[in-house]
């Protein structure tokens, strides 16, 4: 059976704006799923720095109104640059690379600038069809997505950077 999670998103420091859901396609990649679902509900080893494997607080720090894309990942450093697994090593392997189009509304995993491989927490929300993405489309938001085309129009730019800094607020599993 497929997993459903949650995602709040809002202000950093303010209200929420909405809360997504989202059904997960555990045959699309059931590692990355697995990855996604526990980074949702906290679950995971903690690592060097004392931190526990959670999208609780990530900062969204790409929102494209060109493209229709809302990206996020680091929960570590909260300025793009701290993505990482719920895995002790950090790192999740997909060796099916395989790419293609994807629609709105889609949760997609993307690999590693390094590693077409390796995936850690990065992801993103397309809010339109795009031809083609490197990643892996894991799940599609079911409730909630006219709230994201509202987030992009808003508060996206076409170079990606937010006009007001906006966060994960609270996330797990249904």
């Amino acid at each position: 059976m497929d997993p459903w999670v949650f995602l709040e998103i809002g202000y950093v420091g303010g209200p929420t704006i909405e809360r997504l859901e989202a059904r997960m396609d555990r045959k699309a990649s059931p590692k990355l799923v697995e990855n996604f679902v526990a980074l949702c509900k906290g679950d995971g080893p903690s690592f060097e720095m004392g931190i526990r494997p959670n999208f609780n607080g990530a900062p969204l720090f790409a929102i494209d109104n060109k493209r229709g894309i809302i990206s996020t990942e680091d929960y570590v450093l909260k300025n793009g640059c701290g993505g990482r697994s719920a895995t002790l090593s950090g790192t999740v392997y997909e060796t099916d690379i395989r790419t293609g189009p994807a629609s709105a509304g889609c949760i997609v995993m993307l690999p590693l600038d390094t590693d077409a491989t390796a995936y850690n927490s990065i992801f993103c929300i397309l809010t339109k069809d795009v031809p083609y993405i490197e990643g892996k489309v894991i799940g599609k938001v079911t409730k909630g997505f006219d709230s994201l085309k509202y987030i992009v129009w808003k508060f996206g730019t076409v170079s990606g950077v937010p006009k007001e800094a906006l966060e994960i607020q609270g996330c797990g599993q249904l």
